[in-house]
């Protein structure tokens, strides 16, 4: 008797236990759904410190390969107008300029001697591709004046991660303000560079905390005109 019932509660305590561990794991289980729901939801504007300091060092590596093959032409006698970045995957580079020979293509074997690419292939961080543009003018950077014969030449990218912009900066010596990033007037990220500069009449470095990029190659300020955007520049060349 005393046998049958030690085995009759030692059954009522496995099953206890067995409807214990299914509430932990139903309760797991409901931590790690919304866990990643709230991951969903937050998207990839939010990547983590080590995907944007990976992201970061991406664009900037590429920045500096384009930069290499500017100067290359360069060395080798193309004029600032002739520089193309005419490429097979992106349309609105064609510089009627350039030489024939494709000398002075960024993107040829004959000029740059590098492949285009578009770095960060999570197109959910940015609005369009890397760019090459030759509107605004970075005070500091080259010659200072109010036209288009100070404009650089430079790269564009627009994200929507304040972590991406914050670990470029802090790879190029550009801090914090208030623990944001430093507020400037946006880049152009149009027209496509073809040949011939344009001048913006607010040069970055002129106004809102645009000291912090006064003299800087390289930097990603928080876009005083669209809300949420933070736009990328690296310098191909001063002027």
């Amino acid at each position: 008797m005393v046998t049958k019932l030690m085995l009759k509660n030692k059954k009522t305590s496995q099953k206890g236990n067995v409807f214990f561990l299914i509430l932990i794991g139903v309760f797991l289980f409901g931590a790690l759904a919304f866990t990643f729901t709230r991951s969903g939801q937050q998207g990839t504007n939010n990547i983590s410190k080590q995907q944007a300091k990976v992201a970061a060092q991406e664009i900037l590596n590429y920045a500096r390969l384009v930069e290499g093959a500017v100067d290359r032409v360069r060395r080798n006698g193309c004029s600032e107008s002739e520089i193309s970045f005419e490429n097979s995957t992106v349309s609105g580079y064609t510089n009627s300029n350039a030489p024939a020979d494709n000398s002075c293509h960024i993107f040829h074997d004959n000029g740059g001697k590098i492949e285009y690419s578009s770095p960060v292939q999570n197109s959910t961080l940015h609005t369009a591709n890397i760019r090459f543009i030759g509107v605004d003018q970075i005070l500091g950077i080259g010659n200072d004046c109010a036209n288009s014969s100070c404009s650089e030449l430079y790269i564009f990218y627009r994200t929507k991660s304040f972590n991406l912009c914050k670990e470029i900066n802090a790879l190029v010596g550009i801090n914090l303000i208030a623990n944001d990033i430093p507020l400037e007037n946006g880049l152009n990220g149009s027209p496509l560079f073809t040949g011939s500069f344009t001048y913006n009449t607010n040069p970055l470095g002129d106004d809102n905390d645009g000291t912090s990029f006064v003299g800087k190659q390289t930097g990603c300020i928080k876009d005083a005109n669209e809300s949420g955007f933070y736009d990328f520049y690296h310098v191909l060349l001063a002027r």
